[in-house]
């Protein structure tokens, strides 16, 4: 039987570096793409990947902070191995030592010397993730810098495109890339480079297989209309981090203050029949975009709070009439869903004030939160070019 050993000091104490692989929220940013993980004797854990491959296990062993152990299986395995995980603090940092026990017979020394390869790789990752909080791999992937949304089969007649696949650009920031590149909201995007972009995920893959500064041909629809443009892409920006739940808290209230100065401005005075226009019969009115973004900044707070209790994963059911009807239910008018989405961003504030003080002496949790919540009021701009859209046709059909 063979035996992969690695030794490695990783910069944090040992309860963050052992959350880091216990927490299923914080092991999607470092080590797979997906995980869920029940940190318990006889728990199950299981972490996948984009491109199809999976490894699963149970505990054996698991000492908060100190020690866990657990069975390995994953896609391609010649059989289920054994890990051993144990975390010594260290001079302010923390010694992780890890023991993969491997097979013996043909093909398991192949196989172990890949499987440590890939150990290596993933601490790189992690090391990254407990001194910044940002996922290395979406770090380095280029940006092609737009708000993706679903194309099914209502999207696609409301968007009028032939085809019932892709994804679509719900939004783009203001110097992205694809909006310099003259992309507009509402096109459908069905194929980048070589490959067919059939749903959110395909972008992630394309990602990992280039590199900011690549040129790539993007395919897509714009109504009926078929248009290929050339895609310049760019590097990831990292904006600077608070480093404390106070700087973090006083951020989030600024932006805030000028989101609501800016809906006030623009959709403040206006009557009720304007905001609840709706220019094409399957299309959002004013106030149903007010119901979206309240929706979406509750699942941002909800994010934080999971992620806060060892788990974080989030789950989107869809951009449907089903997500917007309980809030037009109890906030039948624009006004009154205006003011809903204020005190939305005060809920979201509330939320992140509270963060347990464990997680906050955890590094890799405490900035990876900052870094998501670094993006707070992005997608509430990218909604104004939509909102205005529905001004100017209510305008147009006299709506008063």
């Amino acid at each position: 039987m063979s035996i992969i050993s690695i030794e490695t000091v990783l910069p944090a104490p040992s309860r963050a570096v052992y959350d880091c692989f216990a927490n299923s929220g914080l092991m999607r940013v470092w080590f797979s793409d997906g995980a869920h993980t029940d940190p318990r004797v006889g728990g199950h854990w299981h972490a996948y990947w984009n491109n199809g491959s999976w490894v699963s296990g149970i505990y054996s062993v698991v000492e908060e902070g100190h020690a866990l152990s657990f069975t390995w299986c994953g896609s391609g395995d010649l059989a289920p191995t054994q890990v051993e995980l144990n975390f010594t603090e260290d001079d302010g940092g923390t010694l992780l030592r890890i023991v993969h026990h491997q097979g013996a017979g043909e093909g398991w020394m192949e196989a172990a010397a890949g499987r440590e390869r890939a150990w290596e790789a993933a601490l790189v990752n992690l090391r990254y993730l407990l001194q910044t909080g940002i996922d290395r791999r979406f770090a380095l992937r280029p940006m092609f810098g737009f708000f993706v949304g679903d194309n099914d089969k209502e999207r696609a007649e409301k968007l009028g495109v032939p085809i019932h696949h892709g994804v679509v650009v719900d939004g783009l920031p203001e110097g992205s890339p694809m909006a310099r590149a003259g992309f507009q909201v509402g096109d459908v995007i069905v194929q980048i480079g070589s490959i067919e972009v059939k749903d959110y995920y395909a972008i992630g893959r394309i990602a990992d297989t280039h590199q900011a500064g690549d040129t790539v041909p993007v395919s897509f629809y714009r109504g009926p209309d078929h248009k290929m443009v050339e895609l310049t892409l760019a590097q990831r920006p990292l904006p600077p981090l608070p480093d404390s739940v106070g700087g973090v808290v006083a951020q989030l209230q600024r932006t805030a203050s000028e989101l609501g100065g800016e809906l006030d401005e623009m959709i403040g005075q206006l009557p009720e029949t304007v905001l609840a226009h709706r220019p094409g019969e399957k299309e959002w009115s004013i106030t149903d975009q007010l119901a979206h973004l309240i929706m979406s900044d509750r699942s941002l707070g909800w994010q934080m709070w999971a992620l806060c209790g060892g788990d974080g994963n989030g789950t989107w059911g869809g951009n449907n009439e089903m997500h917007l009807a309980g809030l037009k239910r109890v906030y039948p008018t624009g006004a009154e869903m205006l003011a809903a989405l204020k005190r939305t961003f005060q809920e979201l504030i509330g939320t992140v004030e509270a963060m347990p003080q464990d997680a906050q002496n955890n590094p890799a949790l405490f900035k990876n939160a900052a870094y998501i919540l670094s993006y707070f009021g992005q997608h509430t701009r990218s909604h104004y070019d939509q909102m205005r859209a529905c001004i100017e046709s209510a305008h147009a059909m006299h709506v008063a």
